[in-house]
């Protein structure tokens, strides 16, 4: 059963409180751009015992700035589809999941975000499923591609260098921030390291 959840949004001066209680985490996505709500996660527990092969239980912190914060959902549910930078498969900005879980679940997109914007990959899938996400260099997919799986790197990069490592289910990545001076139209390749054969991977777009 999914918990409870907790939404906060704010849009001009007006606030806007929907859902009930439940654990709250500093939680910004596509659409919410200089507010910072506070958000659970679309169907995150309300506390996970533990994250046995990897990631936390609880969010990391993130800095407090205007570019806030955009929670990626990983999740076995978001099918394939095609997009301007190649097919995607595999993960969805949580934000556009409107706070619950959609039926039928969207296809995968890419994940839009402002220069300077912190992101946090979150497993929307339950345990034992196991998802990651890692940069990859260059500016197009690789038709293959040997990619790390451990945790590495604080923010991404068009040469790679991070990896989130293997997230448990209903666990979260490290915090990665998107560079400050990254122009818009820039452009993040990454994917499951695992999966990434069978077409397990998404872009990071500056807005």
């Amino acid at each position: 059963m999914r918990s409870a959840y907790v939404r906060i949004a704010m849009a001009a001066s007006t606030l806007f409180v929907v859902g009930c209680d439940g654990a709250l985490n500093a939680h910004l996505g596509n659409f919410y751009k200089n507010a910072q709500p506070t958000v659970a996660p679309t169907g995150a527990p309300t506390s996970s015992a533990s994250c046995p092969q990897g990631g936390t239980v609880s969010a990391p912190s993130t800095p407090s700035t205007g570019a806030g914060t955009a929670f990626v959902d990983m999740t076995s549910s978001a099918g394939a589809a095609t997009s301007n930078y190649g097919a995607v498969q595999g993960y969805i900005a949580d934000a556009s999941l409107g706070g619950s879980i959609p039926s039928p679940f969207p296809a995968a997109a890419p994940i839009q975000v402002s220069a300077g914007a912190t992101l946090v990959f979150y497993n929307l899938d339950l345990q034992p499923t196991v998802h990651a996400a890692t940069g990859i260099a260059g500016t197009s997919f690789p038709t293959s591609a040997s990619l790390s799986n451990v945790q590495t790197g604080s923010a991404i990069s068009t040469s790679g260098g991070w990896a989130t490592g293997p997230i448990s289910g209903n666990c979260y990545s490290q915090a990665l921030t998107v560079p400050a001076t990254a122009p818009s139209g820039t452009v993040y390749y990454f994917g499951d390291p695992a999966a990434y054969p069978q077409g397990v991977r998404d872009v990071v777009v500056v807005e």
